[in-house]
């Protein structure tokens, strides 16, 4: 897996496209304090946005209903995890208080699974 950073002055627009392209993915956000205390925040929920807010500020929005809504204030680096290139893992937004990765994975509709699932002669 690679790792790549994004430019401060990208990151208005590398987040609006990947949240575009990504929109209803599912989503685990788990923050690392500066402890080494891990917490999820949310598990497989799908995504409905991550915006730079202005003022080093990184929105996430996720959930269909009972929405969470993470702000990371005052974001110092945001990084992309690749298995290959333009295949996207994870993102993971530093802070000076904490860490926040987002891990995701397409949900695939039921109707585009080929064969019935447990099936045997």
């Amino acid at each position: 897996m690679s790792e790549r950073v994004i430019p401060r002055q990208s990151w208005s627009e590398f987040l609006s496209a990947f949240s575009g392209q990504h929109y209803g993915w599912l989503v685990t956000i788990e923050i690392r304090e500066g402890d080494g205390a891990m917490h999820t925040v949310a598990d497989e929920r799908p995504l409905k946005k991550i915006a730079f807010e202005g003022n080093d500020d990184i929105e996430i929005v996720v959930g269909d209903t009972g929405t969470i809504h993470e702000r990371i204030a005052g974001a110092t680096e945001l990084r992309v995890h690749e298995s290959a290139p333009e295949a996207i893992e994870s993102l993971t937004i530093d802070s000076p208080i904490w860490q926040t990765t987002i891990r995701f994975r397409t949900a695939i509709p039921p109707v585009l699974v080929d064969g019935v699932i447990g099936y045997e002669k």
